[in-house]
């Protein structure tokens, strides 16, 4: 247990200056927008790029310490440590960061909302549904950001295993075969069986606070849903596995 402590400990101190950097950055980009815009829905809008930007907020974060980790790699993959714990150690203390900055990022959106009779001014919006709708997206965000960064973690791990033999070219056949794959997956859900076996299950999420006169947000079905989740974590099964293979390499 006080080995795994100090894994935790050891990434938390590895990612905090760029965690706090990011902080500074989206409350320096708030005071900018608080002194250089008037218009409250203007501000509002602009308000509101930091929050999307956290589509991208988990393989960037895995991509930076990540790259710290490959410029000792030797040093890293000799680690007492099981592959899988190191990659969970990173995914795991990236996880409350997210949040925490998701957070950060929607203080100045609410505010700007709150104080400026947004929903007066849109009455056809209902508050609790409005509410309601931006949990739904905010978890949505997790969601893809997670997806995103599993799936770089995946390449990334391939990578540092065929680099052995392909070199400085192994982007090549990486950038070939995730192409090759994506356009497959993409086939196989125009298929009949496709729809069949996964899409099933209420739609989610489901957006309450769009007038009814207007087509509602397409949403992921459960079926999908439980794809995705058994999907990340083969591709996390297999990154483990890949690099404990380097590591008898």
């Amino acid at each position: 247990m006080t080995a795994w402590r100090g894994l935790l400990w050891k990434d938390t101190r590895l990612i905090l200056p760029w965690f706090l950097g990011g902080l500074a950055l989206i409350l320096l980009f708030d005071v900018w927008v608080t002194l250089t815009v008037d218009s409250p829905n203007a501000r509002f809008g602009l308000s509101l790029f930091p929050l999307f930007s956290h589509f991208f907020y988990y393989p960037l974060y895995l991509m930076i310490t990540l790259r710290v980790e490959g410029k000792q790699m030797h040093q890293w993959l000799h680690n007492p440590h099981p592959a899988w714990q190191l990659l969970l150690s990173k995914t795991g203390i990236g996880f409350p960061l997210m949040v925490f900055s998701l957070g950060v990022s929607g203080l100045y959106p609410s505010f700007v909302l709150i104080t400026h009779d947004f929903f007066q001014i849109h009455s056809v919006l209902d508050p609790v549904s409005l509410w309601m709708d931006v949990g739904s997206f905010l978890i949505g965000i997790v969601g893809y950001s997670l997806n995103l960064g599993i799936i770089l973690l995946l390449l990334w791990s391939i990578y540092r295993w065929l680099h052995t033999w392909w070199g400085k070219w192994t982007w090549v056949p990486l950038a070939g075969g995730f192409i090759a794959i994506l356009y497959g997956f993409s086939q196989i859900m125009k298929t009949a069986l496709y729809d069949t076996l996964f899409r099933w299950g209420a739609t989610w999420p489901q957006f309450h606070s769009i007038p009814e006169s207007q087509p509602s947000a397409p949403g992921l079905y459960t079926g999908e849903l439980l794809l995705n989740m058994l999907l990340l974590a083969l591709f996390f099964f297999l990154s483990g596995r890949i690099l404990d293979r380097r590591m008898e390499v």
